[in-house]
């Protein structure tokens, strides 16, 4: 067996980038270098990068692994911890099952620390997470996360011990939202995934059967936009520069729906999202979590569902965690159609204090606002002196 995941890591390392010296002694480990919203945080800090991917191979790590017999990913990701020495080890997936299970074997002494890096439902993240714990038959363990709101601490406590502490979304807090003369126009937030497998099945529901409403949104939405004269633009899901094939196809999507009649606005970075619809007056959503975010920020957000109402999918509704009714002031399941005309005139013509009102429910329920992450700062520099 070792000699097979021998060869597996063999394959994998001809096709990595690698370093031969040593891991490096830092007090932080950022664990996936997949995604890295702490460049702030970190900066003059002790840290290195753990890649949890099989992008990056220590050869010295590996070979010290060889020698033990032992070659396993669990067996690696000690030895690196062993020899980096670090105080705490941060992630921003906190969805990973391998971070949920480092726990298991690493040093006692260091923390590990996890931010919610995207709205929590049935969907996939929880239904995998309670399945995952079945199958352990004992809880995770991390030591502190960074979480939302209140309802996803409660459900995290049910399979992850360790101390929750609400923040909202780390990346929405660290981005300062930029004041402009707001565009008087429509954004939409695109979910669309043209690289999801139609056939493929979550519980009962298929991925066809979860998008395909859709269609219907948007073309209300186009409907509501001519009636009331107001420019529709998307803001596209995949990247042109690293996902071209897949950003055509989302193009072609919203093309062969919407016409002529919108703007595809390209998503060149996630963390630049924030400033683009710090641009626009109107923002509208199906479920995304950039939405929810956005509504925290102080910018008008309306939601229009269109998931199957139906266990896991209906979890994706505006507020179906936290107890929400199907339809709200700001949020709608889009059938019927009087629905969505409803939220979009409370979208464009409802005065600040409506919206105040809105933020403030949305900022109790669903996320947290924490503006320059002060709460997450001050709890990780008290771990740093330790």
């Amino acid at each position: 067996m070792n000699i097979e995941k021998l060869f597996i890591y063999f394959k994998k390392f001809l096709k990595a980038k690698w370093s031969i010296l040593p891991p490096k002694k830092v007090d932080i480990i950022l664990f996936d270098g997949i995604f890295n919203p702490f460049t702030k945080f970190l900066k003059k800090k002790s840290y290195s990068i753990f890649y949890n991917r099989n992008e990056n191979f220590n050869l010295f790590v590996l070979l010290i692994c060889a020698l033990k017999f032992d070659i396993s990913k669990k067996q690696y990701i000690k030895t690196y911890f062993k020899y980096s020495e670090p105080k705490i080890v941060l992630t921003a997936i906190d969805n990973s099952h391998t971070f949920l299970e480092i726990k298991d074997y690493i040093d006692s002494k260091i923390k590990t620390i996890s931010i919610q890096n995207a709205h929590r439902t049935y969907w996939g993240d929880l239904l995998d997470l309670e399945n995952k714990f079945k199958l352990r038959k004992k809880k995770f363990k991390v030591d502190i996360m960074f979480v939302f709101n209140k309802e996803i601490k409660k459900i995290y406590n049910k399979f992850i011990d360790g101390k929750k502490i609400i923040i909202g979304a780390y990346t929405n807090n660290d981005r300062k939202k930029i004041k402009y003369n707001l565009k008087k126009e429509v954004i939409f937030i695109s979910t669309h995934k043209p690289f999801e497998v139609p056939d493929y099945y979550e519980g009962k529901i298929s991925n066809f059967d979860f998008y395909k409403n859709d269609k219907q949104v948007l073309e209300a939405l186009l409907r509501l936009c001519k009636k009331n004269k107001l420019k529709l633009n998307i803001l596209g899901r995949m990247k042109p520069k690293t996902e071209f094939e897949q950003y055509k196809k989302e193009y072609d999507y919203f093309k062969k729906i919407l016409g002529d009649n919108f703007k595809l606005i390209k998503n060149k970075d996630g963390n630049n999202n924030y400033y683009i619809l710090d641009k626009f007056k109107y923002t509208v959503t199906i479920d995304s979590t950039l939405g929810i975010e956005n509504l925290s920020r102080g910018g008008r957000t309306i939601f229009i569902g269109s998931r199957p109402l139906k266990f896991p999918a209906n979890t994706r509704a505006y507020g179906n965690m936290v107890g929400f009714n199907l339809n709200g002031k700001y949020w709608c399941h889009f059938y019927p159609q009087r629905n969505v005309t409803k939220v979009f005139n409370n979208l464009i013509k409802k005065n600040n204090l409506f919206w105040n009102e809105c933020i403030k429910k949305n900022r109790k329920s669903l996320i947290y606002y924490d503006p320059e992450n002060i709460i997450f700062n001050k709890e990780l520099n008290k771990h740093l002196k330790f």
